[in-house]
């Protein structure tokens, strides 16, 4: 990873009793270096999928500024 930049990507995370709840990674590359930072965001979902896919649309409505 020689080039600067960023990624993110959407994750479910466990949360127990069967429920999961969306968590936005980004990823910062500076040369060398990679950094992660991990925000959850709000709901639980009884499916992994589930969570993924509010998750995504919680990315999308913040792109939108909404």
């Amino acid at each position: 990873m020689d080039e600067d930049g960023w990624s993110a990507a959407v994750l479910a995370e466990p949360i127990g009793a069967g429920k999961f709840r969306p968590v936005l990674v980004v990823t910062r590359r500076r040369g060398d270096e990679v950094s992660d930072v991990a925000i959850p965001l709000d709901g639980e979902y009884d499916s992994r999928l589930a969570a993924e896919e509010a998750g995504k649309d919680a990315l999308a409505a913040m792109a939108r500024g909404q």
